[in-house]
Order: C-alpha cells, then sequence, then structure tokens
C-alpha cells in the first residue's frame, strides 16, 4: 500500500536535494572567475572553428588540418573546463548521497509510489530497490528520487541561468538533447 504522504515527503526531498545540489554548484563553481574564464576560452575556441568551418579559398589539405587543430583545442578547452567542475560536482554528488542514505532509514522496505506498468527487467532492480512485496509495479524511494532529480536538474540549471558555452562539444545524451535544442532554436530564428 503506498501512502500518499511519502510519495509527497519523496517529490519535496527530491526537489529541494535539486535546488541545494544546483546551489552549490553556482556558488563554488559557476560564479568563479575561473568558470567565467574557462566559458570564454571554450566559447572563443567554438567560434575560431566555425570560422575555420566556413571560411573558402584555402587548400583543401591545410584548411583540414587548421579545422582538425581548431577542433583538437576546443576539446582540450572542454576538457579543462569540465575538469575545473568535478570537485563541485563531487561535492554536490555526497550531499545526494549522504542525505539519501540518511534518509532510506525512514522509508525503510515501503513502496512511495505506484508505477503505472511493470517495467523492463534491469529497470525494475532500481524501481523495486528494498521494496517487500512482490508487486513489480510498486516504486522504491531510490527510483522515484533519481528519476525526479534527474528530470529536474536541467531545467532548474536553465531557471537560474546556468548554460553550457556555444559550440561546446556534448558527450551523452545529456549532451545530444542540448544539441537538439539548440538545432531547434537555430530553426525557430530561421522560420520566424
Amino acid at each position: 500500500m503506498v501512502e500518499t504522504y511519502d510519495t509527497l515527503a519523496t517529490v519535496v526531498l527530491a526537489i529541494a536535494m535539486t535546488i541545494v545540489s544546483n546551489i552549490i554548484s553556482w556558488v563554488f563553481f559557476y560564479r568563479t572567475d575561473s568558470y567565467k574564464e574557462a566559458f570564454a576560452n571554450v566559447e572563443k575556441a567554438a567560434a575560431n572553428v566555425e570560422k575555420l568551418k566556413g571560411k573558402a579559398g584555402a587548400a583543401k589539405k591545410a584548411r583540414q588540418q587548421n579545422i582538425k587543430r581548431a577542433e583538437q583545442t576546443l576539446q582540450e578547452k572542454a576538457a579543462a573546463m569540465s575538469r575545473a567542475g568535478m570537485p563541485t560536482n563531487i561535492m554536490a554528488t555526497v550531499v545526494f548521497i549522504a542525505t539519501t542514505w540518511k534518509v532510506s532509514s525512514y522509508f525503510g522496505s515501503r513502496a512511495v509510489a505506484k508505477l503505472p506498468f511493470v517495467p523492463p527487467g534491469f529497470i525494475t532492480r532500481m524501481s523495486h530497490r528494498n521494496v517487500a512485496g512482490d508487486d513489480m509495479t510498486d516504486s522504491s524511494m531510490y527510483f522515484l528520487l533519481m528519476m525526479i532529480s534527474m528530470g529536474l536538474r536541467a531545467n532548474f540549471k536553465k531557471l537560474i541561468g546556468i548554460k553550457e558555452p556555444k559550440g561546446m562539444p556534448n558527450q551523452g545524451l545529456a549532451g545530444q538533447m542540448a544539441k537538439y535544442e539548440e538545432q531547434m532554436e537555430q530553426m525557430q530564428k530561421k522560420m520566424g
């Protein structure tokens, strides 16, 4: 039996943890001069790559080498920016894990939400973690917390004005989604 209070408490906790982790990131990384400098370096390198790709007239082989060199510089600048943010990300992750660990003792093996379907096997292991019973539509606090936090993190960053530098090499699903959003914005500008 899923208690409404447990579901609501988990949702509020997920929102609060997302806000706290983003505030930690903003205070210790995004508002610092080192981030602003790294951000400017990545944007400058990306602009250089775009300029070289749009340039015509140079010998094809020399042009390709220049583009390749500029893209390598862009990747190095982006990697430096990611490394600079790593301690802050670790700190936010530790706070998230510690809070989850502390709160998990309150929920014990109770289900906090009911899924409208039985998830595939590998997701069931996450969604049913530490939940008593055999009903695979019962969701654990961990799963609900993780899904809400993942959904809110990017939106909260947009809300407080944190953005990726234009042209930063995108990695993973989040990077592909950011690239897709950027392409959609460009198409909207062209259309209207």
